[in-house]
């Protein structure tokens, strides 16, 4: 909640927020195992990787968070092909 009034406060036009190591609860395993990005997801909305395209612009976000971990994010192969899928597409 605090980090959701603090970017409302920022009055940006656009904001895309992706989860960190620390909105992945540390000492509650059940919430981690079955919804880890569960307090995110209720601040921020459903989107973990969101984007936003304008004609000369493309803002893409990769979340490298993984649940089993609390630090030393990965970035998967189906995210390298999704991001590689956009760029192309943007071209």
């Amino acid at each position: 909640r605090a980090a959701r009034a603090f970017v409302d406060r920022l009055g940006t036009p656009v904001t895309l927020v992706i989860p960190g190591n620390h909105d992945i609860p540390l000492f509650n395993p059940l919430a981690r195992l079955f919804a880890p990005y569960a307090n995110h997801r209720q601040a921020f909305g459903a989107e973990l990787e969101p984007m936003a395209a304008w004609p000369d612009l493309l803002l893409l976000t990769v979340n490298t968070t993984r649940p089993w971990r609390h630090k030393d994010g990965e970035v998967s192969d189906a995210q390298v092909a999704r991001v590689a899928a956009q760029l192309h597409a943007a071209q």
